[in-house]
């Protein structure tokens, strides 16, 4: 599969979703069970870091995918971080806030892992 979804720590509180190669719009839905399903294994807040270095090309609706995560999302998740977003995927994410505004709340942009990990710690440090 063009996704692998993994905890990205010991605790079970980052969830690293990677995505590589092409990837379809049943592979965003894949990937999206995948990651409610672990999500909602732990009763804590779960943060999500999308690395999509690696991904070629994505064919299929991404708003299509934007929509069904959105219906799915726990209540429990907290930062999102998208990994070196392209100008067209901050578009999509800009539309998501009026599309799918349960996936794109409280989403971030890094360049690097360490990044988005230190972008984690500082939502944590800024929320009660």
């Amino acid at each position: 599969m063009p996704v692998e979804v993994i905890w990205d720590d010991e605790e079970k509180t980052i969830i690293r979703q990677i995505y590589s190669g092409l990837v379809v719009l049943d592979d965003y839905k894949a990937a999206t069970d995948q990651f409610v399903e672990m999500a909602n294994s732990v009763d804590h807040t779960v943060h999500s870091i999308l690395d999509r270095r690696e991904i070629e090309k994505s064919e299929g609706s991404f708003l299509k995918a934007m929509q069904y995560a959105n219906k799915l999302m726990p209540d429990h998740v907290g930062m999102r971080i998208v990994m070196q977003p392209n100008r067209m995927t901050k578009t999509m994410i800009n539309m998501g806030q009026y599309l799918a505004p349960n996936l794109v709340k409280n989403i971030g942009y890094a360049e690097t892992i360490e990044e988005a990990h230190g972008k984690i710690a500082d939502y944590l440090k800024s929320t009660p």
